[in-house]
């Protein structure tokens, strides 16, 4: 938010501020996909550990 405030007060993009957009975008979207996939993961963890105590219990 602070790149787009320098921005909109007359500042240029230069080259190391275009880098660093890149590298929060590029940090933020492999946290968005690490929270999918695991989250994928653990609920089938889980689905799995409901079906197995289930089965124990008949």
């Amino acid at each position: 938010f602070a790149l787009e405030s320098k921005l909109h007060r007359g500042g240029k993009l230069t080259k190391r501020l275009r880098q660093t957009r890149n590298a929060w975008h590029f940090y933020y979207a492999l946290i968005y996909v690490f929270k999918v996939l695991c989250s994928d993961f653990v609920l089938r963890c889980s689905l799995l550990s409901l079906a197995l105590c289930a089965y124990e219990e008949n």
